[in-house]
């Protein structure tokens, strides 16, 4: 096992005082880790949001990841949605792909480059 694994772990490990174990799954716990003070962090454990998939309260390993302030695997909100776009298209390359094919999307669909396409506006012209 890599030198920088074991730390890690250990440091997550440092994080959780017997008295106040609890089941996580893994990347949950290491988000977990990184809330600093230790009367924030339990209460917020204590007080899962409500899973919209499942219907139940719990927390996901991304919604440990949001609350901690770290990128989450799945992104949901137009935030999230943005960041994950901008890390993806860091090449110029890939970002001018990316361009050209969101300015060609057809009307309806968020896209269009004329005035007035894709809102129903009368004065967009037709192509």
């Amino acid at each position: 096992m890599p030198y920088n694994t074991i730390k890690d772990r250990r440091w997550t490990a440092s994080r959780w005082p017997r008295a106040r174990a609890r089941t996580f799954p893994s990347t949950s716990t290491a988000s977990w880790a990184a809330v600093g003070d230790d009367a924030e962090r339990f209460e917020t454990i204590d007080a899962p949001p409500l899973d919209e998939r499942t219907g139940r309260r719990r927390w996901t390993p991304d919604s440990a990841a949001r609350r901690a302030d770290y990128r989450a695997r799945r992104p949901e909100t137009p935030v999230e949605k943005v960041k994950a776009i901008h890390e993806l298209a860091v090449d110029d390359q890939v970002a001018a792909q990316v361009a050209r094919d969101l300015l060609r999307r057809p009307p309806g669909r968020g896209g269009g480059t004329r005035p007035g396409e894709g809102t129903g506006d009368p004065r967009a012209r037709p192509r």
